[in-house]
């Protein structure tokens, strides 16, 4: 069973803040979590969390968090409010002083040229966070449902693939849910000039086949218990990932951050970043090189050798 013991839920009191707490309630519930809820008064107020709402003040905030708490129906919670110099750091910060395992938020869920902006809080909290993020989008086009009964977890075949399987799995029993795993394959583009070689699509067509029965053999290993099914798409993997997830009604998706060290440590990966920022359902990024939630597979992960992604 995943290690979940301590879940926080940042909120600034906004919709998008709203529309994910049924997500943390119900992951605790799972897991018999202890669920932190955080408020954060941020310095000379120079950063607030991406809501056009206005702040209440330190003792309504501490009323309003109280009240989230007698919410829970007997969840084991723990409530308060701080300050910090911007609210990214003052979550990351309180995730690791208190040993948190999941971070659940909220981010703005839009149309658009705006619907790529996730809010300044919610990108840094993604880049930066050592342990799995869950991201709620308020978007007024689907209900917000805490009921998890479709997971979909897109494939890569890297050395992170194990871990995407295992936490899907478990989450898949703790919702009774179903499972998707899905590959695409990333066809390249050519200018309208150039004419590919005529074996291109005996190629592509190859690789989906050898991708189809890769992706059956992970789904074979999974315990019987858990209902798997299996798809192979063509395209470009971000854009295909969120329709498909549109297209087939799921209610979350599993995936890793490629996280880095050094500069490049503020890149989430490009397909997991388009996939948070356009996917029609909440997304769990899972962290590689931070907290596994795994209990008994961490270090066997990290003795693996490294491995490119397809």
């Amino acid at each position: 069973m995943l290690n979940i013991s301590k879940i926080l839920f940042p909120t600034d009191f906004s919709v998008h803040a709203q529309d994910a707490l049924p997500y943390a309630i119900e992951l605790a519930k799972r897991y018999d979590s202890e669920l932190h809820f955080l408020h954060l008064q941020v310095l000379h107020g120079a950063q607030r969390m991406d809501s056009p709402d206005v702040f209440p003040g330190e003792e309504e905030a501490r009323k309003q968090l109280a009240g989230h708490a007698e919410a829970t129906d007997g969840i084991r919670v723990s409530h308060q409010t701080q300050r910090a110099i911007n609210a990214s750091t003052g979550v990351l910060a309180y995730a690791q002083d208190n040993d948190i395992d999941v971070i659940v938020m909220g981010a703005h869920g839009r149309r658009g040229l705006r619907r790529f902006l996730l809010g300044s809080v919610v990108e840094e909290v993604l880049r930066f966070s050592h342990v799995p993020v869950l991201i709620v989008r308020n978007d007024k086009s689907r209900m917000a449902r805490s009921a998890i009964s479709r997971i979909l977890v897109p494939i890569d075949f890297s050395r992170h693939t194990q871990m995407s399987l295992d936490v899907s799995a478990d989450l898949a029993r703790a919702y009774r849910a179903e499972l998707c795993l899905l590959h695409v394959v990333a066809v390249p583009t050519y200018p309208d000039f150039y004419v590919p070689a005529s074996g291109s699509s005996l190629n592509t067509a190859r690789i989906r086949q050898e991708a189809r029965d890769r992706i059956q053999e992970l789904a074979k290993g999974m315990q019987p218990d858990i209902a798997v099914e299996t798809d192979v798409r063509i395209g470009q993997a971000s854009s295909v990932v969120s329709q498909f997830a549109l297209d087939k009604d799921f209610d979350l998706i599993v995936m890793p951050t490629h996280s880095y060290s050094g500069l490049e440590r503020v890149l989430l990966g490009s397909v997991t970043e388009l996939v948070v920022r356009n996917a029609p359902c909440p997304v769990l990024t899972l962290k590689p090189f931070g907290k596994d939630l795994r209990d008994s597979l961490s270090e066997e992960l990290e003795a693996q050798p490294a491995e490119e992604g397809v």
